[in-house]
């Protein structure tokens, strides 16, 4: 941690320049001392044997503790607090200003701690924000930073990222799958306020979809030849339904352009949809969808419902009109397969002219 309270009760910053030897925990309350190597950044750290609760955060790498800096800094908020104990909540936010909070997170973290942070913030009615460090950056088109998306209407689908050595924020939003790939817009900031006044005003632009979907077939292919699980998996699940999954009918890709938020190829969603439809609802299969193949992020449940109730209608709706489903009394009924390719090769020849 790099805040404590010195012998006259005000909050101070870890730094080498303090000449002080008497600090205590903002939480605890309990006597911390000083650390300020060649290595690390100055940070307070409690002595052996402490039980305080926040000890955890005396780990930081210096990513972190230098992150936080720089993010106060960024902010421009005069009332702006590092590391407030929240104690009715036992939280301690990175960066906290009227009722906003900010978290700093360059270490992994699990997606029930994520959430149930995130709850705590929301009980006592802040409203919090998670900017990521370079890890995730590196891997921002990787399943494990899909549990920190955030949504606005002007954004879509973002994330937030700080760069400790330019002290810029990065913004990665209108984030798509355009054939089962994560694509993404990019921009920086080096001032608070440019950033909250692109976020009110920005305008989502339409997808270019060029040749990614040859590409995303191409993959296919080569995760079947790797033997991937996942795709052996789905391959099964085709096979029991009478078809193959590299030459399944280019209907199982449409719309090429959906939410990032599905576990697995948006292609196996839809497959795996006409294997459970039969006498069932609507409602059960969108019940289905989120239940199966949705992670869960820091987007409001009730926005993701609204998404994949849309992306289902849509879909069943086009499932009726090729003439594979029926509906009856509000259930559906399984018609026929749609159609697959003799081979590979006519597919992809197929794709090439989508």
């Amino acid at each position: 941690m790099i805040t404590a309270i010195d012998n006259n009760g005000k909050f101070v910053v870890a730094s080498k320049n303090l000449v002080s030897k008497n600090y205590r925990c903002i939480s605890c309350k309990a006597c911390v001392f000083l650390k300020s190597g060649n290595i690390n950044s100055a940070h307070f750290a409690h002595y052996s044997k402490s039980k305080c609760n926040i000890i955890e955060m005396e780990n930081e790498s210096s990513e972190h503790i230098m992150g936080k800096l720089g993010i106060l800094k960024f902010i421009s908020e005069k009332n702006g607090i590092l590391e407030y104990y929240l104690p009715t909540i036992k939280q301690r936010p990175d960066i906290m200003f009227d009722y906003n909070v900010i978290e700093f997170q360059c270490s992994p973290i699990s997606n029930q701690r994520l959430i149930e942070r995130n709850n705590g913030y929301n009980k006592l009615k802040l409203n919090p924000c998670w900017i990521l460090g370079s890890n995730y950056y590196k891997n921002r088109f990787q399943n494990s930073t899909k549990k920190f998306y955030s949504y606005c209407r002007n954004l879509g689908f973002y994330l937030l990222f700080w760069n400790v050595g330019n002290s810029q924020l990065i913004l990665n939003y209108q984030i798509n799958a355009v054939d089962g790939k994560i694509i993404s817009k990019e921009k920086r900031f080096i001032k608070f306020n440019h950033y909250i006044m692109f976020k009110n005003k920005n305008k989502l632009n339409s997808i270019n979809l060029n040749n990614s979907l040859v590409g995303s077939l191409k993959r296919m292919e080569k995760q079947l030849l790797y033997k991937n699980l996942s795709y052996q998996h789905m391959q099964d699940v085709c096979y029991k339904n009478g078809f193959n999954l590299l030459t399944c009918s280019l209907d199982f890709y449409i719309p090429r352009v959906t939410i990032p938020v599905y576990k697995v190829n948006p292609v196996f969603v839809r497959i795996h949809i006409l294997n459970v439809l039969d006498n069932n609802s609507n409602l059960f299969i969108i019940e289905y969808v989120i239940s199966q193949f949705v992670w869960q992020s820091l987007v409001p449940s009730n926005i993701i419902k609204q998404f994949i109730s849309k992306l289902v209608d849509k879909y069943l709706e086009f499932l009726i009109n090729r003439g594979y489903v029926s509906k009856l009394n509000e259930h559906y009924i399984l018609n026929t397969i749609p159609k697959e390719f003799p081979n590979f090769y006519e597919k992809i020849n197929k794709a090439y002219k989508l």
